[in-house]
């Protein structure tokens, strides 16, 4: 028999479906109050005061050329870089409200079957759910300067600025 988890499946601003593991997603906030933060990347340019915490927010919608006209809602996850750290935080904007799903090893699938390369660089693992890879985010990836450079990378050979994503 093959091994059961439990995760919440979300819909990032974009459109594209993504799972974290249950106990990363903290909260789910709806119709947040953002406020901007100058002179950062403008998929993420906005913070959420939440918990007395100052959350950056990743709206995905502008790494996909997808963006969505308004944020409805924000998942607050949680992380950390080593276990005896503390935790810290990181919102993604939504389109929908996320969704407990569970995961069996059966559904598991290739990395390379995720059809978005930003996609493939922050996922640790992915699922199949309708016949669609679905990616596991690793959430520590999402905030690393790792993939900051990497995503840097990516668009500077595609030609483009991670702060000029939307134009």
């Amino acid at each position: 028999m093959s091994e059961i988890s439990r995760a919440w499946l979300l819909e990032a601003s974009g459109g594209m479906k993504f799972a974290v593991a249950e106990y990363e997603m903290i909260e789910y906030v709806i119709a947040p109050e953002l406020t901007s933060v100058p002179l950062t990347p403008e998929y993420c340019s906005s913070i959420i005061l939440w918990n007395d915490h100052m959350v950056p927010v990743v709206n995905f919608g502008i790494l996909t050329s997808e963006e969505s006209s308004h944020m409805h809602s924000v998942s607050v996850l949680a992380y950390q870089e080593n276990p005896q750290d503390d935790l810290k935080y990181i919102a993604i904007s939504l389109q929908q409200p996320p969704a407990k799903v569970s995961i069996s090893d059966d559904q598991a699938c290739d990395i390379q079957q995720i059809d978005n390369d930003i996609w493939r660089m922050l996922s640790i693992s992915c699922f199949t759910e309708q016949g669609i890879a679905v990616p596991i985010l690793g959430i520590k990836n999402l905030a690393s300067s790792e993939f900051s450079h990497e995503l840097n990378e990516f668009f500077n050979q595609a030609g483009q600025s991670t702060d000029t994503l939307a134009e």
